[in-house]
């Protein structure tokens, strides 16, 4: 959609493209490329389009279909560009909706086992080099070109936001004890100059 002319366009128009779920799109910092989480070859994938929905493509493979202890769907979603455009940070685990509270029966060492395949995975705008960050979901980018992630913390009762730095991983302590889950995201510096 443009913002000044109120003017938007489907992304995907091929009858082929859209008989299957397409969402969470995240256009690259150049605006050539988009990232967006698709069925089209099963399980939810990261895919990779042009900005026209032209020349589609899963960038992020996947070891198994099936999580082997518990037998369940490894799906990927949340995609997000880093500031330089050349990697694509993404969730990948067991989805939620197979926790006790969607599904009804109580069960918390399988909704224990369901959070631990949580991760964050950063792979190159190539499908490259893909790697694992850390247990997670929700991944976001600092403008210094970080990766961050939140994953529950029983102790805290509520999320842990880690982010990756040249050292090893820092907590950042942003999320009050005891709270729910919640999603946050980094102001671009000159944003933060412009405010000050």
């Amino acid at each position: 959609m443009n913002t000044e002319t109120g003017e938007s366009r489907r992304l995907f128009t091929d009858p082929e493209q859209i008989k299957f779920s397409n969402s969470m799109p995240s256009v690259s910092p150049r605006g050539d490329k988009i990232a967006f989480v698709s069925n089209r070859s099963g399980p939810m994938r990261i895919w990779m389009s042009d900005l026209d929905g032209g020349n589609a493509r899963a960038i992020s493979t996947v070891t198994r279909d099936l999580e082997e202890t518990l037998q369940l769907p490894v799906e990927q979603k949340v995609p997000a560009w880093s500031p330089d455009g050349q990697w694509i940070a993404h969730w990948e685990g067991v989805e939620m909706t197979h926790l006790s509270q969607f599904t009804g029966k109580q069960d918390h060492e399988r909704d224990r086992q369901i959070t631990q395949t949580w991760h964050v995975w950063i792979v190159g705008n190539d499908g490259k080099n893909k790697r694992k960050v850390g247990r997670g979901d929700d991944p976001t980018w600092s403008p210094d070109g970080f990766v961050t992630r939140a994953f529950p913390d029983p102790e805290r009762g509520g999320p842990k936001v880690v982010i990756e730095t040249n050292s090893g991983n820092k907590e950042l302590p942003i999320v009050p004890h005891k709270k729910n889950w919640g999603r946050f995201t980094w102001v671009p510096q000159n944003a933060r100059h412009q405010a000050d």
